[in-house]
């Protein structure tokens, strides 16, 4: 709690220096960049995955619903894991 309260009084206290905000401007953006490229891409794989999945399903497991939606729910959600660790990573 303390590093957050002298983390904003430090934003407060340098108002007159300009050269930090670009800084942080620059850190924020090329962030976002890569994180909406990130997502992107993860919403395309599950989109694949989602497609792969059901003609899998369609092959191997024919007739099972249930089988295929657990399949299916299992790929989503390692792709959710796979976007936590990339966010990790880039902060």
């Amino acid at each position: 709690m303390f590093y957050l309260l002298q983390g904003i009084y430090g934003l407060f206290t340098r108002w007159p220096e300009f050269g930090w905000l670009i800084g942080f401007g620059i850190g924020y953006l090329i962030s976002t960049i890569a994180l909406t490229v990130t997502l992107v891409a993860i919403g395309i794989t599950t989109y694949f995955v989602v497609v792969g999945g059901t003609d899998f399903a369609q092959r191997f497991v024919a007739g099972r619903a249930i089988g295929t939606l657990g399949i299916l729910i299992a790929g989503l959600g390692l792709l959710g894991e796979l976007y936590q660790l990339i966010t990790q990573l880039v902060h």
